[in-house]
């Protein structure tokens, strides 16, 4: 897993994910299907397939761990938000942003009330929904929740899901 993260941090997608394809292998066959190793597994192949433009596969790679996850750990666990989040990220990516938005705002309303509004999770799940609502020309929603920290903001690629969301500069 190590050397594939080494390879997507490089841009050399097509090593990655092939790493990262054997190790899922090898977890699925070892540990099962639900285990959070192999989970995370799946979430770094996903993630590498969001980078390379094949959303498709990385929605539903996604979207299959996001499944296990809120059954075995619940829709509030850190894991479960951060898979939801990004999976989000990938419906945003595809222009499918009435999806990504409803997801990002589950995100946010759980963080929020679990971690607190001002905690950094939750201030980028709040960027990104802002990210959303600017991509939609809801300008003046996207103002509002970039607005949280009273800083000016700008634009930037999220480092949780890749995609364009706001933050304080």
């Amino acid at each position: 897993g190590n050397l594939a993260g080494v390879w997507e941090s490089k841009g050399e997608y097509d090593k990655a994910a092939k790493a990262y394809s054997e190790v899922l292998a090898v977890r699925e066959r070892v540990l099962g299907v639900e285990h959070p190793s192999t989970l995370t597994s799946k979430g770094n192949l996903a993630g590498v397939w969001k980078s390379k433009g094949e959303y498709d596969k990385a929605a539903k790679a996604y979207s299959e761990v996001l499944a296990v996850e809120e059954r075995v750990l619940g829709v509030e666990h850190p894991s479960t938000l951060i898979s939801k989040h990004n999976l989000a990220g990938v419906w945003q990516s595809k222009g499918e942003y009435d999806k990504a938005a409803k997801a990002y705002s589950d995100v946010l309303a759980v963080r929020g009330r679990v971690l607190g509004v001002e905690h950094p999770s939750t201030l980028t799940s709040k960027g990104c929904l802002a990210g959303v609502w600017n991509s939609i020309g809801e300008y003046d929603k996207a103002a509002k929740a970039a607005s949280t920290t009273r800083r000016r903001k700008r634009t930037v690629k999220c480092w949780l899901c890749e995609s364009e969301c706001w933050v304080s500069s």
